[in-house]
């Protein structure tokens, strides 16, 4: 495209839109996708289709080379980022089409030589394009609101017994015996509302320690979701103790050693070695 021709597409472009850019700055990205179709050929720029096709483009394969380069020097398929899951509308259809034509170019410098490699490409795509997909969803706010419950209880936990014990805070404590249609003047009354409210923090309580722990078992088995059955038998036996002898050392070694091509000939088996 001669150089009068930018200033007439990108003036076009911005028409039958009705964009409010600045033609500078279409000119300027309308020239990067003719550079990128002349250096690497229509066959990798073919899904490349927009302007806001080569922003994403060029922000993702920033994002996939450094990731590759970082992982290429101590190549392992495990890592402490766990990716997130999609459904099949809210996937960033997009940026699956922009990590096709990044690792399209990424293969043609970088054949993959064993399964350890194509492990760390599947999920450098995916940390990428969690980086451009992922949304934080909205909290609930249902642990603020617990929070608040437990603080309420204990204020009114500390008003009954300082009146109990020591016949102090009278005005607090008959408000919230009155909360429970319980009169302050009755001990009957005062030690039912004290096991009430205790009753009701063991349960408050119980429900925070309930999603803490289910937290965290859900964010350790996201890394481990192909240990099966057979896997822990297989490991076993392999180190001859029992499954609650393993330790997460021999976890991610046995896992690992599962993806790493073997660079040495196994030895023969007792079977080969018989006949």
């Amino acid at each position: 495209m001669p150089n009068k021709g930018y200033p007439l597409v990108a003036a076009n472009f911005i028409k039958k839109f009705s964009l409010r850019v600045n033609e500078n700055d279409v000119i300027r990205d309308l020239k990067r996708i003719r550079a990128h179709c002349v250096k690497h050929g229509p066959q990798l720029t073919g899904e490349i289709g927009s302007i806001r096709d080569v922003s994403l483009y060029e922000r993702l394969k920033k994002e996939f080379n450094g990731l590759m380069t970082s992982r290429m020097e101590n190549p392992t398929v495990l890592r402490d980022k766990r990716n997130q899951r999609y459904t099949e509308h809210s996937i960033n259809k997009e940026a699956v089409s922009m990590l096709n034509v990044i690792i399209k170019e990424y293969l043609i410098d970088h054949p993959v030589n064993d399964m350890t490699h194509l492990a760390i490409i599947y999920q450098t795509a995916q940390d990428c394009h969690d980086i451009v997909a992922y949304k934080p969803p909205k909290a609930t706010g249902w642990r603020d609101i617990i929070k608040e419950k437990l603080n309420d209880l204990t204020a009114a936990l500390t008003s009954v017994l300082r009146w109990r014990n020591d016949k102090e805070e009278f005005e607090e404590a008959k408000r919230f015996m009155g909360k429970y249609n319980r009169r302050i003047d009755n001990e009957e009354h005062v030690e039912e509302v004290i096991q009430r409210i205790e009753e009701a923090k063991t349960r408050e309580e119980m429900k925070l320690n309930a999603s803490d722990f289910k937290r965290r078992l859900f964010n350790a088995n996201r890394m481990f979701e192909l240990f099966t059955g057979r896997f822990f038998r297989n490991l076993e036996q392999k180190h001859q103790v029992d499954e609650s002898k393993i330790n997460s050392g021999m976890l991610i070694d046995y896992w690992s050693q599962m993806w790493t091509k073997a660079t040495e000939p196994r030895p023969a088996s007792k079977d080969t070695r018989q006949s």
